[in-house]
């Protein structure tokens, strides 16, 4: 019995692992099909979400809000790539790569050290107040994140500037 317990753990764990990463894959899908441009600076602006929130959540700045600044920092760190790649001439893909390797020590950087355990409250810690079941209420934040991004995006390309986006993509 403990066997199959753990074992939906596991599973648990990949489907909301697999939640988050699909918006990375969202972010580079929308990125080289939609606009023409390889942008591998996604994989670094997740990591540097993560970091800056935690370091937020753990100077007892609120989740939700630590979660609006993680998502300025991927903002500021998706402009630095297109900065890299428009008035510095640097090709695409190499200014991506650029961005991601450099994102590797500000990750660090922002954390302090590699790994950071907490205690304190997170998004998910919402969610744990109505299901008793912890993995449940990760997976469930991690699916209706995911939920809203898809029809955000799904909304956005719909209006004049998305669908400016997609003509000249």
């Amino acid at each position: 019995m403990a066997f199959l317990e753990e074992l939906r753990y596991i599973a648990q764990d990949g489907i909301e692992l697999g939640l988050i990463w699909s918006l990375l894959a969202l972010g580079v899908f929308i990125s080289f099909r939609v606009l023409d441009f390889a942008d591998l600076t996604a994989e670094g602006t997740v990591t540097l979400g993560s970091a800056l929130a935690l370091s937020l959540i753990e100077s007892n700045v609120p989740p939700l809000f630590a979660t609006f600044i993680a998502l300025l920092g991927g903002f500021a760190a998706g402009i630095f790539t297109g900065v890299l790649h428009t008035k510095l001439k640097i090709p695409a893909i190499l200014a991506g790569i650029i961005s991601m390797t450099g994102l590797y020590t500000i990750n660090i950087w922002v954390l302090g050290k590699a790994f950071i355990y907490t205690e304190k409250d997170t998004l998910y810690s919402f969610l744990r107040k109505f299901l008793a079941d912890p993995f449940l209420a990760k997976s469930l934040t991690a699916l209706v994140v995911v939920v809203i991004f898809f029809f955000a995006l799904y909304w956005f390309f719909g209006t004049e500037i998305g669908m400016s986006i997609r003509a000249t993509g």
